[in-house]
């Protein structure tokens, strides 16, 4: 399971694998993160413009 890269805790994915290009976002801070690969899972946090 990944976990986020701004506050650390597990995000949980479906039993699907997501697709690149899909947006997570962490249920416990909110941050977003993409999908950069499938096989293995790997999530990029998508920063915000200031």
């Amino acid at each position: 399971m990944p976990s986020c890269q701004e506050c650390n805790s597990p995000i949980p994915v479906e039993e699907e694998m997501p697709e690149i290009g899909e947006i997570i976002v962490c249920p416990t801070c909110g941050a977003e993160h993409e999908v950069i690969s499938s096989e293995p899972l790997v999530l990029e946090l998508i920063e915000e413009e200031k």
